[in-house]
């Protein structure tokens, strides 16, 4: 079931493209039957996605067989550097891949939507470039960015491009879009960043990098199962239906700090196919940091003793079990330089509890949170810092698994 996220709503509860393509891998597809559908099939060998296709258009477009499909194959669109495409699903991989590259470079994809497509979502399949500096931005030589006419200060929601990087295998996002927009996607490789290597054992050296990203042009309101059920609610970055899962900030390998300049939104729905009730999201942090506003005199808490080290003093917000910041009789999250993780939720470590911003070293006092109630949207926010300003090495972001719980509410 499909909802409209209001922006407005919940915050009140919660309190020109730069470069130029030059190689068309794809126009004018013509689809099965007409311009009525797109059909969208599998890979009979991997997890591949393509699309139903005559064997000239396939051919055509640059693209090869991974299966059959009707009277026709099942087509895979791969792409890199200095491209354009308007197929229905594309795979935009780094020059060497699945091999990793090492050469300084510039490579851009540029998408142009078509009719009946009102988002594109982008899936990580493959992410692996040099992390982020000290302050949680990209380096400037090392990062990949969206040029978006729907979001032209970037992808997630700030008030500055401050791009991706880092570690991002499993995402995905989504990106508003209007039929003849064109969408850029850039990449800018240095060949000398490191590549944390918490997570990552297939790159040769810390100064490889690699990437692959399956881009795919959702039809909205479309008489198509499998597009309707790609389709995100308005306004949500990111979009979950299974039952159960794992959600991660952007950038996000356990070293790397957390990122400033974001406002986007997580929505969380039962898949059309589970029947059962829903009562709520159970959301369990296997790690959590957000940073706090630490600015003297607007500090998120008074200062207390840190736990983990008793020379140190600390706003008492950053521990994270706490609900209210005593010096400015406020909330916790909520100072002018605090990020937080926003969401309706209660903690089961304090019975009757309800809380709307998370920050600080951990998830509440348990790391364990129950939402309540409808919509299950989570806000991610961070404010625009100094670029001399040095994250917490603790604030890494956080890695949440979640669950939709169902029956009896």
């Amino acid at each position: 079931m499909r909802y409209v996220l209001s922006l407005s709503a919940l915050v009140g509860v919660i309190s020109a493209l730069p470069f130029q393509a030059v190689v068309d891998v794809g126009v004018g597809l013509t689809k099965p039957g007409g311009d009525d559908m797109t059909i969208l099939c599998n890979s009979d060998t991997d997890t591949s996605t393509g699309f139903c296709a005559s064997e000239q258009v396939c051919a055509d477009g640059k693209g090869r067989s991974i299966g059959s499909c009707g009277t026709g194959v099942c087509c895979k669109i791969e792409a890199s550097c200095a491209s354009t495409t308007s197929f229905p699903v594309t795979y935009f991989t780094s020059p060497s891949y699945p091999d990793s590259d090492s050469m300084d470079v510039s490579c851009n994809l540029n998408v142009q939507v078509e009719r009946k497509v009102c988002q594109l979502r982008v899936d990580f399949v493959d992410f692996e470039l040099p992390g982020p500096e000290r302050d949680g931005r990209c380096q400037n030589t090392n990062q990949f960015k969206i040029f978006s006419p729907s979001n032209p200060q970037g992808i997630l929601g700030g008030n500055e491009q401050i791009g991706l990087c880092g570690l991002n295998e499993g995402q995905h996002l989504y990106i508003p879009v209007e039929p003849s927009d064109v969408v850029q996607m850039h990449f800018t490789l240095s060949g000398t960043g490191t590549v944390p290597n918490s997570r990552v054992a297939s790159l040769s050296s810390q100064t490889d990098y690699k990437w692959n990203l399956k881009i795919t042009q959702v039809e909205c309101g479309a008489d198509n199962e499998a597009m309707n059920f790609l389709e995100a609610p308005n306004g949500c970055l990111q979009y979950f239906q299974d039952g159960f899962g794992t959600i991660m900030s952007f950038n996000m390998d356990g070293i790397s700090p957390f990122s400033p300049s974001q406002d986007y939104w997580i929505c969380v729905g039962q898949s059309t196919d589970d029947q059962r009730n829903a009562c709520g999201v159970e959301i369990r942090a296997q790690t959590f940091g957000i940073p706090v506003d630490t600015t003297p005199g607007q500090e998120d808490g008074a200062l207390i003793t840190d736990p983990n080290n008793p020379y140190k003093s600390v706003p008492e917000c950053q521990l994270g079990d706490r609900l209210v910041n005593t010096r400015a009789k406020a909330q916790c999250c909520v100072a002018p330089n605090s990020a937080s993780l926003g969401v309706v939720a209660r903690d089961d470590a304090i019975p009757g509890s309800l809380r709307y911003h998370y920050c600080g070293e951990r998830l509440g006092q348990s790391n364990q949170i129950v939402t309540n109630p409808r919509p299950y949207v989570l806000n991610v926010r961070s404010p625009k810092w100094p670029k001399d300003w040095e994250v917490p090495e603790w604030a890494v972001g956080f890695q949440l698994q979640y669950k939709i719980n169902t029956g009896s509410c």
